[in-house]
């Protein structure tokens, strides 16, 4: 059966702001990241969704719910869902993390490069552990769930980022992953085809 898959990062927190890696800290959205999923929520109204699926981070949550506020439907929390667990990069401002760990550990967090997907800082987790986890998600999702026709995700940066990635391929670099950017993709029988991409971070 064919469906509709569509993934969006949370609204803007202080953390974003002041550009500190946030992982998996519990961060809840500022004023800017609700006006964010507002506008994301105002675009969505006319889809009909039947779930939305999110991180059970606050940030991601609370996205979730405005989003759903033109939808009332479930709203189901999944941890497999959270922020890539940064370990002790988390806190950190962008120059404190290049000062700690260097400039080259931390472009190489953000590269895409098969050499890269087995690197993480101290206490934190891989990127193929990342994608791991959410592939897993999915693939369960849609064994349990076979009626759904249209379901929204609302998931973190860096998750959007290794995903996206996995199932666009270099494409995927046309497309910033901004607060409350949206993909859309098509899905049946596990292969994916994107259909649209929406910037909802200008505010």
């Amino acid at each position: 059966m064919e469906r509709l898959v569509l993934f969006f990062r949370q609204g803007q927190t202080d953390w974003n702001l002041k550009k500190m890696f946030q992982g998996q800290s519990n961060v809840p959205l500022n004023e800017t990241g609700r006006k964010q999923a507002g506008r994301l929520a105002d675009y969505l109204k006319t889809h009909k969704l039947e779930a939305i699926f999110t991180s059970d981070l606050d940030r991601a949550h609370e996205t979730a719910k405005i989003v759903n506020q033109h939808h009332n439907v479930s709203i189901i929390k999944d941890e497999r869902l959270r922020e890539a667990n940064l370990g002790e990069l988390e806190g950190l401002i962008l120059h404190e993390a290049e000062a700690r760990f260097g400039k080259e550990s931390i472009d190489k967090w953000k590269s895409n490069a098969d050499d890269a997907l087995d690197f993480s800082f101290p206490n934190g987790e891989t990127k193929i552990q990342v994608l791991t986890r959410v592939k897993a998600f999915l693939d369960i999702l849609f064994l349990k769930n076979q009626n759904y026709k249209s379901i929204a995700i609302s998931t973190h940066g860096a998750v959007i980022h290794k995903l996206v990635f996995h199932l666009m391929g270099d494409s995927y670099y046309e497309y910033p992953v901004t607060n409350c950017s949206l993909f859309i993709f098509k899905e049946r029988n596990g292969i994916y085809q994107f259909i649209e991409y929406k910037d909802f971070s200008s505010i």
